[in-house]
């Protein structure tokens, strides 16, 4: 898999994820952005990234 590719950006989030679940003062996080602008395009939410951050997010429910 490229390191710039929709499911690196993917695995990034996720492992992010799991830092964030590990303390239980934090109580939420944002993604940059869906659709970014000029020459923050990696990071784009959108194609191929929105369906694998929603496969993951189908499998890894929300803390409450």
């Amino acid at each position: 898999m490229r390191p710039n590719g929709a499911g690196y950006y993917i695995e990034q989030l996720a492992w992010y994820g799991a830092q964030l679940r590990a303390d239980d003062y934090v109580h939420g996080a944002a993604i940059y952005a869906l659709a970014a602008s000029g020459g923050w395009e990696s990071y784009e939410l959108l194609g191929e990234a929105l369906e694998i951050f929603s496969q993951y997010a189908a499998v890894h429910p929300l803390r409450g």
